[in-house]
C-alpha cells in the first residue's frame, strides 16, 4: 500500500521538525513525566475502547477519545521511552483495528445514526474517524504496521463512498457546526495521501475544499469565503467554533503543501494573522469558551479553551514549516507556556478544560471521573438506545477532549525547539533543556540545549555536526540586553553562525525582565506583569482590593 514515488508539484518545506526520539529535561519534561504517570497509564483502555466494542458509544463523541489518546501518546513517548507507554499504545491500535467493521466502519455510532446530524443532537462520527486516521497514522510512523495501513485505507474508501462525488450524503450536513467538525478530516486524508498514493485519498480532499467549502454546496459553512474577511469573518464561517474551525485550517494547510496551491496557504496564512490579531488573549488561547466571538471583544474574564490553545499551536506549527515565519514560532512559545502548561494541574493528573486571564485555576468541574455521577450526566447525549449504567462505571483517570489535547501539547512543542532547514542548517528556535539529532541529507547533526528556562534565558548550546553546517538562534522579541558567543544581538530577530565539522560551544544569555501588557480588546486600563515570554500571577489582594476595580493610569505618553 504504501507509495513509491513523490508527490511532484509539492511544497517544499522552509523547516522540518523530524518526528523521533528525543531527550527533555527541566520544567516541561518534569511535566511530560509527571502527566505520563499520573494521567496517561491511567487512562481506562475500556473507557476508550467500549464505544467500538459494543455500539453505540456512552456519548456523542466518545469516539475522538482512543485515537487522539494515542497520537498524543506516541509523541509524548518519543520524549519518556515508557515500554509501558509503548505496550498500553500497542495494545489500543490492535483492538481498535480488530474493531473496524468489513465495510471499513470505526465509528461509534448505529447503522441507523451514522453520516449525517440527527437536529438538536449533533454527531461526530467522521470527527472521530478523523482521530482514528491521525491515531493509525502516528502508530504507522514508529512500527510500519501493516494492518494499521490496510485499516486507515478501508476507512478511507468507505468515506469517499459516503461523502465523495458519487456519495450519497452531504458533509455539510453531518454535524452540528456546519461540517466543521467533519471538514477537519482533510488533515489526515492528505497525511495519508502522501503515505500511499490513494486516489480516493485526494479526491474526496479536493471535492472537500473545492466543492463542500465554496458557495456552491449546500449547507456550506463558509469556510473559503469569510475566513479572511477582517476583522469579523471568522464568527461568521458557520457557528464559529474555534478548535474544529482551525482543525479544517490545519488540514488545509496540509492540502496546500500537498498539492502545491498556494493560494490556500496564503488564506490560511491571513486568517493566522487575523486571529492573532483581533482574538488572542495574553495567555495566547482566543476562544470565548468555545468559540470565536465578537473581534476585539474578550475581557479578562473569558473562558479560554485547552483545545483551542492546543490546535493554534498545531496550526502555527505546520505554517511555521512551510514559510519559516518567526511569528509563529512566538504564537507557539506564547501558547505553550502561559495556556498549555498553566492548564495542567499541579500533580500532573489532570487537565483544566476552561482557563481566564483571572480568578482561581478550576480543575475540577470538566475534569470529573467517568464513574462520577457529574460526568454520567454531562455525557448522557441521547445515542437512540438506553445505556446501561454499568457501561459508564469506569475507573480511570478524567478523560476529555481537553485532557488529551493536553498530552498532544505535550510531545509536540519540543519538537520544535530545534528544526532543520532546508538548506541542512539547525534554527533554534525555543528554549528547551534538550537532546536531538537531525540527518540531514549527507550530514548528521546532534543539538545539545542546556538551560534552566523558564528561571533564566541563560544556557549553553553544543553542536556536534559530521560536516560544517551554520546555526540560527532565535532571538525573540521579549529579549533584553542578549549576548550570544560573547556578541550583542538585536531582539526579534535570528542570530547566525556558522559551525565546523566537530564539536561547537555556544552560550547564550537572552536576557529576561519585567513587562507591562495591556490585554486590549474590553480591558483598557487594565494591564498584566509578564517576565520574558511567561505572564506572572497574583495569587492576593491586600484587604478591602478586589481585582476588577484595579485601573492602572499611565502617563499619555506610554499608552
Amino acid at each position: 500500500m504504501i507509495r513509491t514515488g513523490n508527490i511532484c508539484d509539492k511544497l517544499q518545506r522552509k523547516q522540518t521538525a523530524p518526528f523521533g526520539p528525543m531527550k527533555v529535561g527541566g520544567l516541561w519534561g518534569r511535566r511530560v513525566e509527571d502527566t505520563v504517570r499520573e494521567w496517561s497509564l491511567k487512562v481506562n483502555d475500556d473507557l476508550l475502547l467500549d464505544g467500538f466494542r459494543s455500539r453505540p458509544g456512552i456519548q456523542a463523541w466518545i469516539g475522538e477519545h482512543v485515537g487522539k489518546f494515542t497520537h498524543g501518546a506516541i509523541y509524548v513517548n518519543e520524549i519518556v521511552h515508557s515500554k509501558e507507554l509503548a505496550n498500553k499504545i500497542d495494545f489500543l491500535m490492535k483492538e481498535l483495528i480488530a474493531c473496524q467493521e468489513e465495510d471499513g466502519y470505526l465509528g461509534t455510532y448505529l447503522p441507523k445514526d451514522r453520516w449525517t446530524n440527527i437536529p438538536d443532537e449533533g454527531r461526530w462520527d467522521l470527527w472521530a474517524e478523523k482521530y482514528c486516521l491521525l491515531g493509525l497514522y502516528a502508530y504507522y510512523q514508529i512500527t510500519g504496521s501493516a494492518p494499521a495501513a490496510e485499516c486507515a485505507k478501508k476507512l478511507i474508501l468507505l468515506l469517499d463512498s459516503i461523502y465523495g462525488e458519487s456519495g450519497a450524503y452531504n458533509l455539510n450536513e453531518s454535524d452540528a457546526h456546519g461540517g466543521l467538525a467533519s471538514g477537519s478530516v482533510l488533515e489526515p486524508l492528505m497525511l495519508w495521501y502522501e503515505l500511499t498514493g490513494l486516489p480516493q485519498a485526494k479526491a474526496l480532499a479536493d471535492r472537500i475544499v473545492e466543492y463542500y467549502w465554496t458557495e456552491s454546496a449546500p449547507g456550506t459553512p463558509h469556510l473559503l469565503k469569510n475566513m479572511t474577511k477582517l476583522p469579523y469573518g471568522l464568527k461568521n464561517v458557520a457557528s464559529g467554533k474555534a478548535y474544529e474551525m482551525m482543525s479544517c485550517f490545519v488540514g488545509l494547510t496540509e492540502y496546500a503543501r500537498l498539492t502545491g496551491k498556494t493560494e490556500y496557504l496564503d488564506k490560511v496564512m491571513l486568517a493566522r494573522d487575523q486571529i492573532s490579531l483581533y482574538y488572542r488573549q495574553l495567555t495566547g488561547c482566543m476562544s470565548e469558551r468555545e468559540w470565536l466571538g465578537r473581534a476585539r471583544n474578550l475581557t479578562e474574564k473569558a473562558d479560554l479553551e485547552n483545545c483551542v490553545a492546543f490546535t493554534w499551536i498545531q496550526l502555527n506549527s505546520r505554517l511555521y514549516e512551510l514559510t519559516g515565519e518567526m511569528r509563529c514560532i512566538d504564537s507557539i512559545e506564547e501558547s505553550a507556556f502561559n495556556h498549555l502548561m498553566q492548564a495542567i494541574s499541579p500533580d500532573g493528573s489532570t487537565w483544566i478544560y476552561y482557563s481566564s486571564l483571572t480568578g482561581p485555576k478550576d480543575i475540577t468541574y470538566w475534569n470529573q471521573l467517568p464513574s462520577s455521577e457529574t460526568y454520567k450526566e454531562m455525557l448522557n447525549i441521547n445515542t437512540g438506545e438506553e445505556v446501561s449504567h454499568d457501561k459508564r462505571d469506569y475507573v480511570s483517570a478524567p478523560v476529555t477532549c481537553c485532557s488529551t489535547n493536553g498530552q498532544r501539547a505535550l510531545g509536540l512543542v519540543p519538537q520544535y525547539a530545534c528544526t532543520l532547514s532546508a538548506e541542512g542548517d539547525i534554527f533554534i528556535n525555543l528554549l528547551f533543556d534538550m537532546e536531538k539529532t537531525f540527518a540531514a541529507q549527507d550530514n548528521r547533526i546532534h543539538v545539545s540545549m542546556r538551560t534552566d528556562f523558564p528561571r533564566s534565558a541563560d544556557g549553553v548550546l553544543t553542536i556536534r555536526t559530521e560536516k560544517p553546517c551554520k546555526v540560527y538562534m532565535r532571538v525573540p522579541a521579549w529579549a533584553n540586553q542578549t549576548m550570544i558567543d560573547g556578541m550583542a544581538v538585536q531582539p526579534d530577530t535570528y542570530f547566525e553562525q556558522a559551525v565546523d565539522a566537530g564539536e561547537t560551544q555556544i552560550a547564550f544569555s537572552l536576557g529576561m525582565r519585567l513587562r507591562l501588557m495591556s490585554p486590549g480588546f474590553s480591558n483598557r486600563g487594565k494591564y498584566a506583569l509578564a517576565y520574558g515570554p511567561m505572564l506572572r500571577t497574583a495569587d492576593s489582594l491586600p484587604k478591602g482590593w478586589d481585582f476588577d476595580e484595579i485601573v492602572l493610569e499611565l502617563p499619555k505618553v506610554l499608552t
